[in-house]
């Protein structure tokens, strides 16, 4: 079974190639080259968010593209499949300045945090929990998310007590300490 070839402009996005992509963008409609999917449903926002690259997705932001966008072979948002590929930058700037519903549930009833933990992402877990992540849905290894926590809450402590270097600093780690205490008693609440 041969690999599916991708569209010329998902090619040019996956490749860093901006200056094609931008070539093509100047030859055709904008709006049909942005939205053109391909055979899995899927379009230059995605592959943007599969690169990993900030500047590539925000280059395609920049054109035009949706957030809204939804993987059809997956279920998955932007932000979750950032998550599943672990790319931090564009985590941060989702939630920061595009301001992704950190809660919202995929096909399966996932949030980005139960993908943190279903690919055993702690770091990542307990960063979405400080960012207002809920116990909302199936959540893999919570067990051991839960049991991890402390150590979290008192690393923050430390940090907040010995490197941080004003008082704003100071509030911010005071706040996600918070942020994951609250968490520990949490009752989880399930979708069927």
């Amino acid at each position: 079974m041969s690999e599916e070839k991708l569209l010329p402009q998902h090619q040019a996005i996956l490749d860093d190639d901006l200056d094609t992509f931008k070539k093509m963008l100047d030859e055709n409609n904008i709006r049909d080259l942005i939205n053109e999917k391909d055979s899995k449903g899927r379009n230059a926002i995605f592959y943007a968010t599969k690169s990993g690259s900030l500047d590539r997705f925000k280059c395609i932001l920049g054109f035009g593209a949706s957030l809204d966008f939804i993987d059809p072979q997956t279920g998955d948002s932007l932000l979750h499949t950032v998550v599943a590929y672990g790319h931090g930058q564009l985590i941060k700037y989702l939630l920061d300045e595009c301001h992704m519903d950190i809660n919202a549930v995929d096909k399966n009833g996932y949030t980005v945090l139960g993908v943190a933990m279903l690919y055993a992402k702690i770091d990542l877990a307990c960063y979405f929990i400080t960012k207002g992540a809920k116990k909302v849905g199936p959540i893999p290894n919570l067990k051991i998310l839960l049991k991890y926590l402390p150590i979290e809450i008192q690393r923050l402590k430390f940090q907040a007590e010995n490197i941080s270097q004003n008082e704003e600093e100071y509030k911010e780690y005071q706040n996600a300490i918070a942020m994951l205490v609250n968490f520990t008693k949490e009752k989880p609440v399930l979708y069927n």
